[in-house]
């Protein structure tokens, strides 16, 4: 009973018996102030982006009210959805990429509703769709700089000391460590560490991490706060040192200060760790799938509509392929493999055949080296130029695979590398793709060495845990632009 009151309790413990402290920065005394400010700035921009939007397609001043009635439910609009994407939070830790990710669909998520809006009204025959798409790029163009300037204005103060978060930590392990070293190499985020505080019998003989002091903890850990003016503790400490966990989130019942649980899982790999709540219940998520629900859905919409694109553009290079491979050397024009798929399924991956026909002893799969004598006589072209790798669009047309993600490896590969490598398997959760972000930052073609493998596997891992649709974006442009071409493929 005892671990599930803990659970519900990790993330704020918050009362109203005592008052925040008086010398918190004007920032925090007037947060929900700002917050307004910057709702009222954005419906502001929004609708004032659709005026100078109306004078570039029209060259002039004089506005139907058609238009003026658009401006002004887009700014509603915008006051509504704008929270949806968690626009007003605070986002200390959050790089400008993210923040700006989150206004840009925010802002076209406005223009959208605006359209149906109007088709429901029957009105969308009044509208110059000319002005229409001007007004999302100048709002988009608009609510971005005034994001970038308000970041910066922000980093620039909590660089000098203002707008700070005074942090204590419960705790002096590695989690600790690691969240002091990360914090200082970051003072853009304004965190300021004023100690760590650890039981009398878990003090250490040194007596600080990185400059921050390593203290006893207080017998009255709510007066401590209070007199330290602490914003928020953070507690660093194993998931089995419940009782200790319990004991600080009894000592500040009443204090209103923010808490939140930092636990080790230095242990574990995690992949989409999160936190949600089940039948009033949190749980963390230690290692799920992201491709569900709406992240699904566009990464489906990408593969289906980029493969069909690209099969119908290159069909005459694979008609001229196909008839080189046949009249070249004797066998079938594709070579036909089992790889695992999404989930660990295993499926048919398809390649234009670059190698003589030979018989390879059963459970083994041996990797293509230089100057392979099995290699045909335009084997060897094929796979340096990566044009071998076509006929897998078809792969990603029928759903096996996905233009971006983790490369395939042979079925006999993964079971000699699962038990070798921490994670390897993991690679799984999203479907394989045609590039990734291991091939584009160095790590194709033939893995001769377990570290070569173990650094594929770790750029594997951050691509599914980072995954974005701007992320395939940057990884396909990154493959076009470095070439096909790869001394490593052989």
């Amino acid at each position: 009973m005892k671990k599930k009151i803990i659970t519900n309790k990790i993330t704020h413990h918050t009362s109203n018996t005592y008052p925040r402290n008086p010398q918190s920065s004007i920032f925090k005394k007037y947060a929900g102030s700002l917050s307004f400010f910057m709702r009222f700035i954005d419906m502001a921009v929004m609708a004032f982006s659709g005026l100078i939007a109306f004078w570039i397609r029209f060259g002039q001043a004089s506005i139907s009210s058609y238009y003026l009635n658009a401006f002004l439910i887009a700014a509603l609009l915008t006051a509504l959805i704008f929270p949806r994407f968690d626009i007003y939070s605070s986002h200390r830790l959050e790089n400008l990429l993210s923040i700006l990710r989150r206004v840009i669909l925010a802002a076209i998520t406005v223009m959208l509703s605006l359209l149906l809006v109007s088709v429901i009204v029957k009105t969308t025959i009044i509208f110059s769709r000319a002005w229409m798409l001007t007004w999302t790029i100048t709002a988009i163009i608009s609510l971005c700089a005034l994001r970038l300037i308000t970041y910066l204005i922000l980093r620039w103060l909590r660089r000098y000391g203002l707008n700070q978060k005074h942090i204590v930590i419960i705790g002096a392990g590695q989690m600790a460590e690691h969240l002091i070293m990360r914090l200082q190499q970051d003072a853009w985020a304004g965190f300021n560490i004023k100690c760590c505080l650890v039981d009398e019998t878990s003090l250490e003989s040194r007596s600080d991490i990185q400059g921050t002091p390593i203290k006893t903890m207080p017998k009255n850990l709510d007066a401590f706060i209070q007199t330290e003016t602490i914003d928020e503790v953070w507690i660093a400490l194993p998931l089995k040192n419940d009782d200790k966990i319990q004991a600080i989130l009894d000592a500040l019942r009443h204090n209103t200060v923010n808490i939140r649980l930092i636990p080790e899982l230095n242990y574990a790999k995690l992949l989409n760790h999160s936190i949600i709540n089940l039948w009033g219940i949190s749980i963390i998520n230690l290692r799920t799938s992201m491709m569900t629900g709406a992240d699904y859905l566009l990464k489906w919409i990408e593969d289906k509509i980029f493969s069909a694109g690209i099969i119908i553009l290159i069909s005459p290079l694979l008609f001229i392929i196909a008839l080189a491979i046949k009249f070249t050397s004797k066998g079938p024009i594709l070579f036909k493999q089992k790889r695992h798929g999404w989930d660990g399924r295993i499926f048919t991956m398809y390649k234009f055949r670059t190698m003589k026909l030979h018989q390879e002893q059963i459970g083994q799969v041996t990797q293509a080296t230089k100057h392979d004598s099995r290699l045909t006589s335009i084997g060897a072209f094929l796979r340096r130029t990566s044009l071998d790798e076509l006929p897998q669009f078809l792969n990603v047309l029928k759903g096996d695979m996905s233009v971006v993600g983790p490369r395939p490896h042979a079925v006999v590969h993964n079971e000699q590398y699962k038990e070798l490598i921490l994670g390897y398997m993991q690679r799984h959760r999203m479907k394989p793709g045609l590039t990734g972000w291991a091939q584009v930052n160095g790590y194709r073609g033939e893995t001769d060495t377990l570290d070569k493998m173990e650094k594929r596997v770790e750029y594997d891992l951050y691509y599914i845990e980072n995954w974005s649709l701007w992320l395939d974006i940057k990884i396909i442009f990154m493959t076009l632009w470095k070439g096909f071409v790869n001394q490593n493929a052989y």
